[in-house]
């Protein structure tokens, strides 16, 4: 217990000489940058109405269709207004749009974005978020041409950075980083087990367990094993050939018995004992998503008997303290990107009127890598 507290005291990110030399560079360029008329001239082409995918009754994919004649959503105090160029497709957009996660409906999809700065709202400082700067966010209503952003869930883009790219390292790129980074702080000589290892959130957890220095054994179907392999994992196992009782085996064997330090799960239903029972004693169990269902209520006895073990269920929101925190994890993400040392994988990119085809590809096991919508089409 005393080891899991020392490992969490050391898992918020510190911001390299990269990361800090990068954001002052950025702030200069937008300080230069900004200025009454350049704002008033790029404000006045943001027209009245736009292009959204909303959801007036939750349920299956075909609930989904695009409206264009939604009002453009004007920023309020310390908001910004962005004209969106993608917007990423995440499961828990499929858990808005079933209604398993209830919204209050009608609503917008979409939880992130990258784009352009259009307008600010009252109260954003001058030397933050200047008209036409890059950014890109995580928020709600991104399945649109336009989103209102609170600036402390915005961050500037990196010149060296792409709009794919950007977006690729909001929700499952910081889901990634803060599970690897905080809610068990992978380190030299660590095992991570990590379910789905070949999807989207799963490719670059694995990279970044690795750049940890952490052993990685990955789940995935046989035909995505040499993904796995590509991002760095050490072992994969195949979910299709093998039962869960010889995965379970296959992690013990690989760590002399003892289990993995620690397990990440995505799976959910489907997984969620294999992952426990992989686990060594004192080991950790991180459940963040429901992919194949809600995990059921657990006794907490179960954990006594299966070895003292530890269980959570973090969402990444809880762990952006500010504006200035999501800037570092993001500029980390980038610093990885630039060295080559953390690669996105762009699958496919959907046009805003195909987002119900978008969602039957993802709910259809087909992802191998982060699925866009672009928004300007």
């Amino acid at each position: 217990a005393q080891q899991q507290q020392g490992k969490a005291r050391q898992g918020k990110a510190k911001p390299g000489r990269m990361a800090l030399a990068a954001a002052v560079a950025r702030a200069a360029r937008g300080a230069q940058a900004r200025g009454p008329a350049a704002a008033r001239a790029l404000s006045t082409t943001v027209p009245l109405t736009m292009r959204a995918v909303q959801v007036r009754n939750t349920g299956a994919a075909e609930v989904l269709r695009e409206d264009a004649e939604v009002p453009v959503p004007q920023p309020g105090p310390g908001e910004i207004l962005v004209r969106n160029d993608f917007t990423g497709l995440n499961f828990i957009d499929t858990y808005h749009r079933s209604g398993l996660y209830a919204t209050k409906l009608p609503f917008t999809l979409g939880v992130e974005g990258a784009g352009q700065v259009m307008s600010r709202g009252d109260g954003v400082p001058d030397d933050k978020f200047s008209v036409g700067e890059r950014v890109c966010y995580y928020g709600t209503g991104s399945y649109a041409e336009y989103t209102v952003v609170p600036m402390t869930q915005a961050v500037g883009v990196w010149d060296e950075i792409s709009q794919e790219d950007a977006v690729t390292c909001v929700t499952q790129g910081m889901t990634a980083h803060c599970l690897a980074r905080s809610t068990f702080p992978l380190a030299e000589g660590d095992t991570a087990f990590i379910q789905a290892a070949a999807g989207g959130t799963g490719q670059l957890l694995v990279q970044i367990a690795k750049i940890m220095g952490a052993r990685v054994i990955g789940t995935s179907s046989t035909p995505k094993l040499d993904l796995g392999y590509q991002c760095g994992a050490d072992i994969m196992l195949p979910y299709d050939q093998l039962s869960h009782d010889e995965i379970v085996q296959a992690v013990k064997e690989a760590t002399d018995g003892r289990g993995a330090s620690v397990a990440y799960d995505g799976v959910g239903l489907r997984t969620f004992e294999m992952s426990l029972n992989s686990l060594r004693p004192r080991g950790c169990c991180v459940l963040f998503g429901n992919a194949s269902g809600p995990v059921p209520p657990i006794d907490p006895l179960t954990l006594t008997s299966k070895g003292s073990l530890f269980l959570t269920r973090p969402k990444f929101y809880d762990y952006i303290e500010s504006q200035e925190d999501l800037q570092t994890r993001m500029d980390e993400l980038f610093k990885w990107v630039l060295e080559g040392k953390l690669k996105t994988n762009v699958q496919k990119v959907f046009r805003l009127a195909d987002a119900a085809e978008a969602h039957r590809f993802i709910e259809g096991g087909n992802t191998v890598g982060k699925v866009l919508i672009d928004t300007r089409k």
